[in-house]
């Protein structure tokens, strides 16, 4: 629960009346001197709620602001998803587990890449609670290249988020090639070598499953769609100044010649439209293609 729900909670089922500013001078100890009692009690719980076993271990991370006139190393001013990007700022990243119970926790500075911040809370609680079978889980936006090469060579289990688009030219038309069906699971497998840093090379066994959503289809057409509009609206005098230019979102589809003249690519929306409803997942695991999805 929220901390104000918390006292709402012990007031109504324990007949105990604690107010809401002790619980928000509290913080600082409980993260200074107790955070860990907090996460092995947390983790125990899990555990005999999940018969013993955690299993799989879901990783994920935000950006949350907050106000105040003070400026710490920790807390710093960047990118906002909330569109907030002139107050403080912290990364969180959050372990848990299936079911959603949570596992581990850190706060890292806002500046730290969000990709970056997996590995060591996965490591870290693999140690302390000594887990040995078990499957990370993330999605495509927390995979670097480096991530994946430290869950590879950490001989890690994992289930991950595909990027399709920017898979190999052979995997991308195999994609595109496949009937757009209902309930229906494709696999691709994919080997390479990796090295790792005492110059041993392994082999790499994975595999790529996608799937095909009509309703997932229709949402990106409509996304789509309106980022267009969006472009159409932001760019109808047909200039721009080049270091205004944002290269997300659907401004990939913009064409800049002479720095200011701006043309919207029908081509390459066109080719964009060839992905819509497709989802796909990397995994090393032996699970069958229903269960990784």
């Amino acid at each position: 629960m929220s901390k104000l729900a918390t006292v709402d909670y012990l007031r109504s089922h324990v007949a105990e009346d604690i107010s809401l500013d002790k619980i928000y001078y509290y913080m600082d100890k409980l993260y200074n001197t107790q955070q860990q009692i907090v996460q092995e009690i947390s983790v125990e719980h899990t555990r005999k709620i999940l018969g013993g076993k955690i299993g799989i271990v879901f990783y994920d991370c935000t950006t949350i602001y907050f106000e105040s006139f003070e400026r710490t190393k920790l807390c710093e001013l960047s990118y906002s998803e909330d569109g907030k990007s002139k107050e403080n700022q912290v990364v969180i990243g959050l372990l848990v587990s299936a079911g959603g119970y949570p596992l581990a926790y850190s706060v890292f500075c806002e500046s730290q890449y969000e990709g970056f911040t997996m590995i060591p809370i996965v490591e870290d609680f693999v140690k302390r609670f000594e887990l040995t079978d078990f499957v990370v889980v993330a999605d495509s936006g927390l995979m670097s290249k480096k991530n994946l090469y430290l869950l590879q060579t950490g001989n890690y289990k994992y289930i991950i988020g595909a990027r399709i688009k920017n898979e190999a030219k052979e995997v991308r038309d195999w994609i595109v090639s496949q009937e757009k069906k209902e309930n229906i699971y494709y696999e691709y497998q994919k080997t390479h070598n990796i090295q790792s840093s005492n110059k041993e090379t392994s082999t790499i066994h994975e595999r790529l499953i996608i799937t095909y959503s009509a309703d997932r289809a229709k949402k990106d057409a409509e996304n789509r769609k309106k980022g267009i509009e969006r472009l159409r609206d932001a760019y109808k005098s047909g200039t721009i100044k080049k270091e205004s230019l944002n290269r997300r979102g659907y401004n990939k589809f913009i064409e800049i010649s002479k720095d200011v003249e701006v043309t919207i690519r029908e081509d390459l929306v066109k080719e964009d439209e060839q992905w819509d409803g497709w989802k796909g997942y990397i995994t090393n695991t032996n699970l069958s293609a229903q269960d990784v999805l």
